[in-house]
């Protein structure tokens, strides 16, 4: 669940103008769940699959020695363990769009937004 209508909305904003999404968190599961429940937005938001789908680069759980990927100017979505997320930062640079921490519990998963989210 999202914490606040707000960040639901920046995140559904984020996705459909195609801006460059990294979701982080201690959990790898709820990493990659958290990475393909938003990579998928598009296609709840247009009725069904195949109807529009994310066209970018998505990486559910992007490897450590990838991680300078996230410098891409391209928009992606991509998930990165909680470990390697300043080295992410450190290549994302000016024009990021949103940083999303992931955390699972017993019972849910959440993941809120953080960092520059201008749209």
């Amino acid at each position: 669940i999202l914490r606040t209508p707000a960040d639901a909305l920046r995140v559904i904003g984020a996705v459909l103008a195609e801006r460059r999404i990294l979701v982080y968190g201690v959990d790898v599961t709820a990493v990659s769940h958290c990475a393909t429940a938003i990579a998928s937005i598009p296609e709840l938001y247009a009725g069904g699959p195949k109807r529009l789908a994310w066209p970018h680069v998505f990486a559910p759980l992007l490897p450590t020695a990838l991680v300078a990927y996230a410098g891409s100017p391209a928009p992606y979505i991509f998930g990165v363990h909680k470990a390697n997320v300043g080295a992410a930062l450190e290549h994302l640079g000016a024009g990021a769009t949103g940083v999303a921490g992931a955390r699972s519990s017993r019972t849910q998963t959440w993941f809120a937004l953080t960092g520059p989210t201008a749209l």
